[in-house]
């Protein structure tokens, strides 16, 4: 955990001002063993500087990711020369996983390949993780594999592949939905043992030309679908915890919003920090209701708090290059 963070706190010179607390995006995962996590790979990336973490007193963050809860079993990155041009191969379960310049190629079995990997940009990744998991109960089993790039900030990419009954099958690929930041987070939102998956959209990233880590991050959920045998997007599920702070959020925002009507009726200048927080988290609140599914909610929120045409016209412009947002519409 110290590892993480201290790589954090020296990028953190580097890097512009947070988005707003309705986001609540994570910090480096808790200390729960000394296995290597996502978040070490995204602290090393080599171009852009990622969102940093939290200081230290924020220990309890309650957000969990997909390799705390299954650990990483193999990693490669960058810094390690042998390793860039390299093809190689890692054991997971019966089968082994074949690596290409940290990009996933195939899985076989025996020296056979078995099953093929998509992916968009093959010779842009830079690091690389893999794991075995059971996200879909305990008879369940997947390879998850990881991996960063194009860019420093983004992405953090994941395939996973359906392992159960010996025959490898696709159900998950990030790159199918978008450009996502940060590690993974699980979550089993309804008790019945499958877990959902979280991944941090960057569509919004320099929403209007506001600094990157200062503009809307929103969680995209996915929820295991039997019948398409896929993790497909999923409407109206959060974690309790970011449930929890999105309701504050919107009690904040209604009572700051009243401040800031009566400070211009008596001609009152308002602080100009708590007008930008003010902006940045309504835009934040807005988007993150557009993910939830609840587009009507998300315009009424927009005309209440923000209202201005031409923020109107780029967040539907936005909304339009989502592929998060795209399949949600298609969703059930």
């Amino acid at each position: 955990m110290k590892k993480i963070l201290l790589a954090l706190a020296f990028l953190f010179l580097q890097t512009g001002c947070r988005t707003p607390a309705v986001q609540d995006q994570p910090p480096a995962p808790a200390d729960l063993s000394a296995q290597t996590t996502a978040a070490d790979h995204i602290a090393a990336s080599p171009n852009e500087t990622p969102t940093p973490a939290p200081p230290d007193d924020d220990e309890s963050y309650p957000g969990v990711t997909i390799d705390q809860k299954f650990p990483v079993i193999a990693e490669h990155n960058f810094t390690e020369e042998d390793f860039k041009e390299k093809t190689y191969s890692i054991e997971a379960d019966e089968f082994q996983v074949t690596i290409k310049k940290f990009a996933p190629q195939t899985i076989d079995r025996k020296g056979k390949a078995i099953f093929g990997f998509t992916t968009l940009t093959p010779d842009d990744y830079h690091s690389n993780l893999i794991g075995v998991s059971h996200l879909r109960g305990a008879k369940s089993k997947e390879i998850y594999v990881v991996a960063l790039g194009p860019g420093g900030v983004c992405c953090t990419n994941y395939w996973i592949t359906d392992i159960s009954n010996g025959t490898p099958r696709s159900i998950f690929r990030s790159e199918d939905f978008g450009r996502f930041r940060d590690p993974m987070e699980i979550f089993d939102a309804d008790g019945d043992g499958v877990y959902e998956l979280v991944q941090f959209d960057s569509a919004f990233r320099y929403f209007m030309d506001d600094c990157g880590s200062c503009s809307p991050e929103p969680r995209a959920v996915f929820k295991y679908d039997e019948r398409a045998g896929q993790y497909l997007p999923a409407k109206n599920l959060q974690q309790d915890f970011v449930k929890e702070n999105f309701a504050e959020t919107g009690k904040w925002l209604i009572e700051t919003n009243k401040k800031l009507e009566s400070d211009k009726k008596q001609n009152k200048e308002s602080d100009p920090g708590l007008w930008l927080d003010f902006h940045r988290t309504s835009l934040a609140y807005v988007v993150d209701l557009f993910y939830l599914g609840d587009e009507r909610g998300a315009w009424k929120a927009f005309d209440k708090f923000i209202g201005d045409e031409k923020t109107r016209a780029a967040i539907e412009d936005r909304l339009r290059q989502s592929k998060f947002i795209q399949a949600l519409k298609k969703s059930r």
